[in-house]
């Protein structure tokens, strides 16, 4: 298939039920790469609140892939392994996340879903 056809094809999944949430994790796991983008509710609250995680990668067979990811209906604890591995994430951060040799720094935006998901995985 070529790249153009794999660009037409987008599939897009709901994901509020954990084991969809591990079976994705599982999914991205065995692959090379996959972005990462954060959205927080930050209205009336003095701590922003997680709520969505969208994750896209490229399926060889099935072409471009999309998870939201309801984390008000899953433990997105579940994504701390994906997180922690050594897939590489390219993340989407408004304001920025340093990255060193062995782990990254979240400054922002991938600092709170860090501090969600596991606070030994970022050192914020």
């Amino acid at each position: 298939m070529s790249s153009s056809a794999r660009a037409e094809r987008l599939s897009y999944q709901w994901i509020d039920r954990q084991d969809d949430l591990e079976l994705l994790v599982d999914t991205l796991l065995a692959c090379p790469r996959y972005a990462l983008d954060t959205e927080f509710h930050r209205e009336r609250t003095y701590f922003p609140k997680l709520a969505l995680v969208q994750v896209a990668w490229l399926d060889e067979s099935l072409g471009q892939q999309v998870a939201l990811i309801d984390p008000l209906a899953v433990d997105v604890h579940a994504l701390a392994p994906l997180l922690t591995s050594d897939v590489l994430c390219v993340i989407h951060a408004e304001f920025g996340v340093r990255l060193t040799e062995s782990e990254f720094h979240p400054e922002q935006t991938v600092g709170g879903l860090l501090t969600v998901i596991s606070t030994k995985s970022a050192q914020l």
